[in-house]
């Protein structure tokens, strides 16, 4: 009789686990698709993922976040300066337009943290050449009197 209360309490804990862990999602694969009517995304062998849910906004965690698009990566708090980089994916070039220019100047750098050009920003409109770069990520860093004002990840194709 002990042998099958064990056996019942060990199958119950089982289930219990197992239950728990019903809603975590694990995908290798997934594909996005999107009407004007809704959208419809779905994944095979994600990680475990896990949603939190309050008033009106969601907190998702994990791989499959199929409409997040991230440029301006760092920015201060500074209203008298207006800053626009670019076309955003890029080709052969990128244009930074600055209101207040003043002391300021640019960085950019490849993903690994290689610093390529660092240059002064002379005018209201600078372009930075990206012709000679490889199709990748970069990163363009404005600055203003050696104090970094914002960031932008910029893609070239």
């Amino acid at each position: 009789m002990k042998i099958k209360s064990i056996i019942t309490l060990i199958s119950c804990c089982m289930l219990i686990t197992f239950k728990s862990y019903s809603q975590d999602v694990i995908a290798t694969a997934g594909c996005t698709f999107q009407t004007s009517q809704g959208s419809l995304s779905w994944t095979i062998g994600e990680s475990i993922t896990e949603t939190f849910t309050k008033t009106n906004s969601i907190l998702t965690q994990g791989f499959h976040q199929s409409n997040l698009t991230i440029t301006a990566i760092h920015e201060n708090d500074i209203s008298d300066i207006n800053i626009k980089v670019y076309p955003n994916p890029a080709t052969d070039f990128v244009n930074i337009k600055v209101n207040g220019f003043d002391e300021m100047s640019y960085q950019v750098f490849d993903i690994n943290g290689s610093l390529i050009e660092n240059k002064e920003i002379i005018d209201l409109k600078t372009t930075i050449s990206f012709e000679n770069l490889s199709s990748a990520t970069y990163i363009v860093r404005i600055l203003k009197r050696e104090t970094e004002i914002t960031t932008y990840k910029i893609i070239k194709k």
